[in-house]
């Protein structure tokens, strides 16, 4: 989320081109699988209590994603910007579902893990 993925675009700027998809397909997804099942069920109250300032940082993240990966030229770049839009938009249907004050088996948990596949 925004602030904290501004290191983002030049890590794939700079990287092999294999190396930018494998960054994009895989590693910033599991960044955020590891959010779902490790940090979620310790700090679900926590998190709960903090779900306002998250959802604008989500949203925050989202836009400026988006409008920085329509401003680029370079095709890695425009990777990294949705890749950092993409990253917003998941913890931000995460806690628009309800699940971040620790509720089991909410009916958003499928569409949230197809979304990050």
């Amino acid at each position: 989320m925004f602030p904290f993925h501004t290191w983002l675009p030049a890590a794939y700027a700079e990287a092999p081109s294999p190396v930018t998809m494998l960054l994009t397909g895989a590693m910033s997804k599991m960044g955020v699988y590891g959010l779902l099942r490790i940090a979620l069920p310790l700090f679900g109250a926590q998190i709960a209590q903090m779900r306002t300032p998250l959802l604008v940082l989500a949203a925050a993240t989202v836009v400026m994603g988006a409008w920085a990966a329509a401003a680029q030229k370079d095709l890695k770049r425009v990777f990294a910007y949705s890749s950092v839009n993409h990253l917003g938009l998941l913890p931000a249907g995460h806690l628009c579902t309800g699940r971040a004050n620790g509720e089991r088996g909410h009916a958003g948990q499928p569409g949230r893990s197809v979304e990050m596949a």
